[in-house]
């Protein structure tokens, strides 16, 4: 179990210091048995929707669960990680650029939610 801050604010009246804290499980994705996560990238390159899928079903649970931690709301996490991976598939040509799928994707989720959370969470931190 790892706690990450992910977010962290000063108030502009006191000194006080608010973070929220984000506690994940590691990875466990298996590097092995099946298509590598390398595979998985060159074939989505290639518009192999069956990798695309692959790729999906490995990240998806982690994602959904770290998205909904932070915005606590069930469709709204759906939604968020449903549109990352719907761009990462638009955006599969560009797959050379992204160094770590894992990072891309974790990053990505964690500050759209992070945006949806500030945006509609009504004790965010201001």
């Amino acid at each position: 179990l790892t706690i990450i801050p992910i977010y962290k604010k000063t108030s502009l009246f006191s000194s006080t210091e608010n973070t929220l804290y984000l506690c994940v499980m590691s990875m466990n994705i298996k590097k092995g048995g099946g298509s590598s996560i390398e595979e998985l990238l060159e074939g989505i390159k290639l518009g192999d929707q069956s990798a695309f899928e692959r790729l999906y079903h490995r990240f998806h649970k982690w994602l959904l669960a770290m998205s909904l931690a932070i915005a606590r709301n069930k469709e709204a996490a759906e939604e968020i990680v449903e549109d990352v991976f719907f761009e990462l598939w638009n955006k599969r040509r560009e797959c050379d650029q992204i160094k770590s799928i894992e990072s891309f994707l974790y990053v990505t989720v964690k500050n759209r939610t992070l945006d949806y959370y500030r945006k509609h969470s009504k004790n965010h931190f201001d």
